[in-house]
């Protein structure tokens, strides 16, 4: 079985890491390939390579996009055949080209998934409202990561959700590795060790968490934040965190492959995006057994455990801090507990995602509207 992605590039960010987390959970007679709109290359490209996967490389759209259908027509005109299905990664409705073309040229399964909630420009508004006109006509499937993305990106068409899965296990709270991870990072009991997860974008509001660290800062003078990530608004953030005098407490950690093992050494974990469809990395913190503060812009579908809070972005950073700096927590106690609820095991949306795929065997079906329903 042989699977076309269609995503912007494969970095670390968390739509690409749910992608990865199928790919290694599937025997090696699934390979999966990506059709990105980057020319920069992705964090996991080396492991796609490396896992017989093939990376092909597209014009964005906003660059011309006359060029942009014209690729796309050539590419799949030329290649359809060798696929079984092709899955397109999406933040809104604003492209469905390269679908035309997989249906035009014979790609038997076509899906379209919801990753987030955010558009911005009357131009976009306009080609989202004109594509969630025509979006069944060619995908025949619709999958969102939560309710909130489907129907953000969706409208009225029916859609089936595929939370995103971690593997349970490589989280789970071990008091050796927490000790070994404080140990290296230099972090003694005393210290509140504060870490957020995700690209330095307008979406995960990092401007606003160095606004409540500093307010954490004033009452703690032992706790740090460490920021796990890289993007194109890190130099703005250094900045601010200089200015506040804070260099010494604020931890720019990059791009990791151990974030499993970094989180086992962390206390509270702090996400306050302005915008969201389902982050993984909030699922990854509470499979760890760590209390997880989220602005109530992030779907209430990530609070499976009772490790979850949401404040408004509307509140201070004050206030943020001072519900931070309040919670009482047993990490050895709590994180015997946590996610119970197997919808988020990567075994069971690895089997959910390839069931799908292999609607191949029942063709006619999926070009009559094989249509999941949301729950």
């Amino acid at each position: 079985m042989r699977i076309l992605h269609v995503v912007n590039r494969m970095g670390m960010g968390g739509i690409e890491t749910f992608i990865m987390n199928i790919y290694r959970s599937c025997d090696d007679n699934v390979t999966f390939d990506f059709a990105v709109h980057s020319k920069k290359l992705g964090e996991y490209d080396n492991e796609i390579l490396t896992k017989g996967g093939k990376i092909y490389r597209f014009n964005s759209r906003r660059d011309n996009f006359i060029k942009y259908w014209s690729e796309w027509r050539s590419f799949l005109k030329n290649n359809s055949k060798k696929y079984d299905a092709i899955h397109m990664h999406v933040s809104s409705l604003t492209t469905i080209v390269p679908l035309i073309y997989a249906k035009k040229y014979g790609i038997k399964v076509r899906i379209i998934h919801a990753h987030s909630t955010s558009q911005n420009g009357i131009i976009h508004k306009i080609f989202c409202f004109i594509n969630k006109k025509r979006i069944k006509k060619y995908a025949n499937f619709l999958l969102s990561c939560s309710h909130k993305a489907g129907n953000f990106v969706f409208g009225n068409n029916k859609y089936e959700i595929v939370y995103n899965g971690i593997n349970i296990s490589k989280y789970k709270f071990n008091s050796e590795i927490r000790n070994s991870v404080r140990k290296k990072l230099k972090l003694d009991d005393r210290t509140l060790a504060l870490v957020h997860v995700g690209r330095f974008t307008y979406a995960k509001n990092h401007d606003f968490l160095i606004d409540i660290f500093k307010e954490i800062h004033k009452k703690n003078i032992n706790a740090k934040l460490f920021l796990i990530g890289i993007g194109e608004l890190e130099k703005d953030i250094r900045d601010k965190v200089n200015n506040f005098k804070l260099s010494g407490y604020v931890v720019f950690l990059g791009v990791r492959n151990d974030i499993c093992t970094l989180l086992q050494g962390m206390d509270f974990f702090v996400f306050p995006s302005n915008y969201e469809g389902l982050p993984i990395a909030t699922i990854e913190a509470q499979a760890s057994g760590l209390p997880v503060i989220a602005s109530d812009c992030v779907t209430k579908e990530i609070s499976i455990t009772k490790l979850v809070q949401f404040l408004s972005l509307n509140e201070s950073p004050k206030k943020w801090a001072q519900t931070i700096l309040d919670h009482r927590f047993d990490r050895t106690k709590d994180a015997k507990q946590i996610l119970n609820n197997d919808d988020y095991d990567i075994i069971r949306t690895k089997d959910k995602i390839l069931e799908i795929y292999n609607y191949k065997k029942e063709a006619n079906k999926c070009d009559q509207g094989k249509y999941y329903e949301s729950n």
